[in-house]
């Protein structure tokens, strides 16, 4: 699953909306169906949060690493929470 929350967030630099959420939405205008195929957005979610939570280990180095690279995008909007 952490290849296909990675691919996602991929996608997602290459195609950008205003929110996470908005690559759910089933507005048929601006729909994006693969992420809904690919992955539900609750577990999405769940995998931003227990990256954003791997931001204060300092054990893991080399996922602090990626996570310094990517520190943008592990800035959840507060919707995302709701």
């Amino acid at each position: 699953e952490f290849r296909t929350w990675l691919g996602l967030y991929f996608a997602m630099e290459l195609l950008q909306k205003p929110s996470i959420l908005a690559y759910w939405e089933t507005n048929s205008v601006t729909l994006t169906p693969a992420f809904r195929k690919i992955m539900q957005v609750n577990d999405f979610r769940a995998f931003c949060d227990f990256y954003i939570s791997l931001t204060t280990l300092e054990t893991v180095p080399a996922m602090q690493t990626f996570i310094d690279m990517n520190r943008s995008f592990f800035q959840i909007p507060s919707e995302v929470h709701d």
